[in-house]
Formats: structure tokens, sequence, C-alpha cells
């Protein structure tokens, strides 16, 4: 077995029962992970390394990683493009995410990674069913929502980071965070970049899983302001990061039929989860649900998604 280097602590950050951050080895910078087992990402690393542009990976076992340093994955994502006006390149952010296109293929739920931020997590909307008081029209909804995500189905998939999220995708196309990396389905990728940069990246994730932004704590301070508008007011930035995605996916018959059955039941559930109901203020939870029954109702198609973000519906 090989000897793990010695590093020096330079920031640290523990999320479920991982430790990350920034340390010093011979006198170089690099990202490191301990937990008790990260074979999870030893293999989602493996998978993606040659469709998108990643950090090397210096030194690997079953417990520790560490990875080469990268800048821009600290200092200028996505999130800090939208959000505190630092520079990027769409185009080759729009290229990198268009790249494993060339891996889309029709794969079972059962086996994709990213069917546990959906099918797996419709216990969550079950305890809601339970234990919040809603309007009958709000709990057909949430029970046709966890019919369809638990219904066996094939989805057209994609090799992919399997978790796009604005803090994990620089402004200048480079990729992090491989724990779900493998297939995907492209129903789950399209609810998890849409909810991060509409809903969930500038207000909910900061508002209420703030120890995750001990790298961005700058948003802590000024998330009020980026509370997301009723009616998707969006943002010219983020408008036209995500045009020029969902363009291009629906010139792709595949992913138009999916998505005509099952993507706003996907952009829903993203909407639910991760961060529970049950944390959330007054207000917040019934803009949430307000979400919910406003996407169930106008997305039917990528093209009505594509009309939303245009502000057309």
């Amino acid at each position: 077995m090989a000897t793990i280097p010695k590093v020096k602590i330079q920031s640290s950050y523990y999320h479920k029962n991982i430790v990350l951050g920034v340390a010093l080895l011979n006198n170089q910078k690099v990202f490191y992970k301990f937990g008790e087992n990260l074979q999870n990402e030893i293999t989602g690393y493996q998978k993606v390394k040659d469709f998108y542009d990643v950090p090397k990976l210096i030194f690997q076992n079953r417990g520790t990683l560490i990875y080469e340093y990268k800048e821009e994955l600290m200092t200028n994502t996505l999130h800090e493009y939208f959000y505190f006006n630092k520079k990027a390149c769409i185009s080759k952010v729009l290229e990198a995410l268009k790249k494993p296109y060339s891996t889309l293929q029709r794969k079972k739920e059962e086996l994709l990674e990213n069917q546990k931020f959906f099918k797996g997590r419709t216990n969550l909307l079950l305890q809601y069913l339970k234990d919040l008081t809603l309007p009958k029209e709000l709990k057909d909804i949430l029970k046709e929502i966890i019919r369809i995500l638990n219904k066996p189905k094939t989805l057209s998939s994609i090799i992919s980071l399997g978790d796009p999220t604005d803090t994990n995708i620089s402004s200048f196309g480079l990729f992090t965070d491989f724990e779900n990396a493998g297939f995907n389905s492209v129903v789950g990728e399209i609810a998890i970049l849409f909810s991060s940069v509409i809903t969930h990246g500038g207000y909910f994730y900061p508002k209420y899983n703030q120890d995750a932004y001990f790298l961005r704590s700058k948003i802590l301070n000024c998330y009020q302001q980026y509370k997301p508008n009723l009616f998707f007011d969006i943002p010219i930035k983020k408008k036209e990061f995500l045009l020029a995605y969902l363009t291009f996916l629906n010139q792709l018959k595949e992913i138009r039929e999916d998505a005509n059955k099952y993507l706003k039941y996907y952009l829903c559930m993203r909407i639910l989860s991760p961060i529970s109901l049950f944390l959330m203020s007054y207000e917040d939870y019934n803009l949430a649900l307000f979400y919910v029954y406003y996407i169930y109702h106008n997305v039917n198609s990528l093209s009505d998604l594509i009309k939303l973000v245009k502000e057309e519906i």
C-alpha cells in the first residue's frame, strides 16, 4: 500500500462524514478529501475524466484523495459569475456540458447514479403528505410525482458529473465533485442544473445549508437579495446560459421525448429536495410549493421550460 503523503492543512470543512479542503503538499497547494470510504468518488472520477476537464488526481486510496489545486474552482465558479460579477467564458462551459452527449444511450433508471436524488427521495414526499397541511390539489400533485418517480422506466442518459450545481462548475469549464459521476438521466441533469441556477444556488442552499458554503462565505452575507422572484423573473446572465443549454438539448429527439413524459416531475422533485420543507420559513415554504404548482401546470416539455426561462409563460 502506498504511503499517504504528508500534507499541511490550510482549510477544512466537515460534510457527510468527509473532511475536505485545501492543504500544502511539498509547498504546493492541493485539494484533499479524507473519509472512511471514498471509493464512489474514485470510481466516478475514472468514469468522467475523459469527458470533462477535471483536476488531476495525485493520490488515492480508500480513505484519502489528493487533487491538484485549481484556483478557478475556489474563486471563479458559475456561482461567482452569477452573483459576484466574476469573468467567465460561457462558451467553454457550454462546450464542456455538451461533450458527454456523445455517450447518450437508454438505461434503466435503477442503474443511474442520480436516481438517488429523485426516486431515492420519494420517502420525503410521503412525509410531507403525512405531516403537512396541504391543499388537496397539491397533495394530488405530490402523489403523482411519487407514482411517476417510483415507476420503472428507461431514460436517456449520459456519462456526467451527476450533481451539476453552480459551485461544481467553474466559469471556464472545469468540473469537480465526482461522488455521483457516471451514467445519469438527462432529465435529472436538467432538473438539478435548473434548480441550482434559478431557485437554490443563491438563496435556498446558503440560507438552509450554510456549512456547505465555507469556501464561499461571501454569499452568506447577502443571500437575501438573491431570493428568487415569484414568477421566474430571471437575470440576463442566468437566462442566456440556460437558454443556450436547453436549446441544444431540445434538438435531440430522445431527450425531447423523455422531457414530454417526465421533466416536470423531476423539476418538482428537485424543488422539494434536498432542502426539506420542514426546515423552511413559512414564506419560503410557500414559495417552494408555488414553484411546484407552477411547474406542474406549465412545463410539459423542453419547449415549455425554454418559454419559462424566456418569461413567455
